[in-house]
């Protein structure tokens, strides 16, 4: 979405012999930046983010007077905060399905496993920085200003047939900075009440590099939130 631009993005699968199965063309208002982003057995969820801007006046700050893309990195009102769920498998000659839901102003680099729920309904979690997250170089120990604007790891729920996008900080974690949300390998992309016993069985934990409060060095311990 660079000047104004319509944003594109490519989405290749690939089955376990390593051929591709489905390339896959976007064009998702506001998407201009994805780091990471959540599959189910039928959809990609994406985040827009509202920390990215591609206007002309962020370009030429970058080309003009040499500012690297992430100092310029920072919360602009005007941008929308959505998740975008889209259809992976369309029906035959039917238009792929889109949902743009609204969700609180972040930024998301990082998600933790999507489960779907019979066919409207995914839940998964996310490390979420908040509107005053900048990447200043912070004590000069990491990339981002995380002792004052602290990643907090979110519960998100999906309802597709409702159109809502709801999150949630649970108790247990509320007050710890963190990072790079991870689960159980074998336990991702799934779907509740399929019959594959091993794979319908979402994963339990969730392990966090986290930090406890006033603690400046980011990522001082490792952990298990159930």
């Amino acid at each position: 979405g660079v000047l104004g631009g319509e944003p594109s993005l490519s989405v290749v699968e690939f089955d376990r012999a390593w051929n591709a199965v489905q390339d896959i063309d976007l064009s998702i208002p506001g998407l201009n930046y994805v780091h990471d982003f959540l599959m189910t057995p039928d959809y990609f969820i994406f985040h827009v983010t509202p920390f990215v801007d591609t206007s002309e006046k962020a370009v030429q700050l970058i080309f003009n007077e040499g500012k690297a893309p992430g100092e310029i990195l920072a919360y602009d009102p005007s941008l929308p905060s959505q998740m975008v769920v889209v259809e992976r498998h369309p029906v035959a000659g039917a238009e792929r399905r889109r949902w743009h839901l609204e969700t609180e102003p972040c930024h998301i680099y990082h998600f933790q496993n999507a489960v779907q729920h019979g066919s409207d309904k995914i839940t998964f979690g996310a490390t979420c920085l908040p509107p005053g997250f900048n990447m200043q170089w912070q004590h000069k120990v990491f990339l981002s200003n995380t002792a004052e604007a602290p990643g907090l790891y979110y519960d998100y729920a999906i309802d597709l047939t409702a159109g809502t996008c709801k999150r949630s900080l649970s108790p247990k974690v509320a007050r710890i900075s963190n990072e790079f949300p991870t689960s159980n390998p074998y336990r991702q992309c799934v779907r509740t009440g399929d019959s594959k016993a091993t794979r319908s069985i979402p994963p339990r934990f969730v392990y966090l590099m986290g930090t406890e409060p006033g603690v400046t060095m980011p990522f001082t311990r490792i952990v298990k939130y159930d």
